[in-house]
């Protein structure tokens, strides 16, 4: 039997556990220091981000190498991903 919560007590964690996220930013920072607010605010959202950047760019790769979507370099040497040209053409017309 598991005792009741009260108002105070939050709810279970369902996330990524923030005691990993925070000693991966301290790695990257080893000098930082901050408030529960600014931690929050500045190292979990950077970490964040840049975990869910890297996840998301190991997926365009392989999407990329399966043919799926292209990778385009603009001007800028900006990279842009799209659907395969190969794809667009095995796609039905759209009726618009």
């Amino acid at each position: 039997m598991t005792p009741e919560r009260t108002k105070s007590e939050p709810g279970p964690y369902t996330g990524t556990d923030p005691r990993l996220e925070i000693i991966e930013y301290l790695h990257l920072h080893p000098y930082a220091a901050d408030t529960v607010d600014g931690i929050i605010h500045w190292w979990l959202s950077r970490q964040r981000y840049e975990t869910a950047k890297a996840v998301i760019q190991r997926a365009l790769d392989d999407l990329v190498n399966q043919g799926v979507i292209d990778c385009v370099q603009a001007a800028d040497n900006t990279r842009v991903f799209r659907l395969s040209l190969d794809r667009k053409s095995q796609e039905p017309p759209r009726n618009e």
